[in-house]
């Protein structure tokens, strides 16, 4: 099968959301197109909500097994993990968090008259 060329929009769900936009029910929609009519109408809802049809489905709407996956654009090869040749992240830079100015200088003040340091005093808070 050639699956180049099927988008979102010429999918199932954009053929479904074409259709309820048309004013058609769900029960409508099942009954009234043989593309549709195997399929449980809760399958169509989700497939039109989410855009993610269920393995049991794909070959049905003529979709592949699996997504494609993207290819790393740091080496132009797909990979299961990361891209090895991607520099490494240290702890610091994993779990770094942006927060602004005044939250920053809340929580610094906070931990202070604790004693503790800042993320101390955040896991402290989280696990209450």
């Amino acid at each position: 099968m050639n699956f180049e060329g099927v988008t979102k929009s010429n999918g199932p769900q954009g053929r479904l959301q074409t259709l309820r936009a048309a004013g058609m029910s769900w029960r409508v929609i099942q009954s009234e197109n043989a593309e549709f009519r195997p399929v449980p109408v809760r399958t169509l809802w989700s497939i039109h909500k989410t855009g993610k049809v269920p393995k049991r489905w794909r070959e049905h709407f003529g979709l592949p097994d699996v997504a494609p996956a993207p290819v790393c654009p740091d080496c132009q090869v797909v990979h299961v993990r990361g891209c090895p040749k991607a520099p490494a992240l240290d702890a610091r830079q994993r779990h770094r968090i942006n927060v602004d100015p005044e939250t920053h200088a809340f929580v610094h003040a906070q931990a202070s008259a604790a004693g503790v340091t800042m993320g101390e005093w955040i896991r402290e808070k989280v696990r209450g």
